[in-house]
């Protein structure tokens, strides 16, 4: 289970997602988009990334390519 903070925006830097709280998945599992999935396995606790995914690591041609602002938390 990885607990991480995130900002969603567009590519163009529109926030569509403030994420005001932080959210937890477990990696691999499908519980998140699948950008998540390879960029979080990759990251360690107090890493900050700012990472554009093409729109088929996220949520398909209706949004784009999104780019997240993201932080992992924590690890359990």
């Amino acid at each position: 289970m990885a607990t991480l903070k995130y900002k969603a925006m567009l590519a163009n830097g529109t926030v569509i997602d403030p994420g005001t709280r932080p959210f937890s998945f477990k990696v691999g599992a499908g519980r998140a988009i699948k950008g998540w999935d390879v960029v979080v396995a990759k990251m360690r606790v107090g890493d900050s990334f700012t990472i554009i995914l093409p729109m088929k690591l996220a949520y398909g041609p209706s949004k784009g390519d999104l780019k997240f602002d993201m932080e992992l938390l924590s690890v359990k």
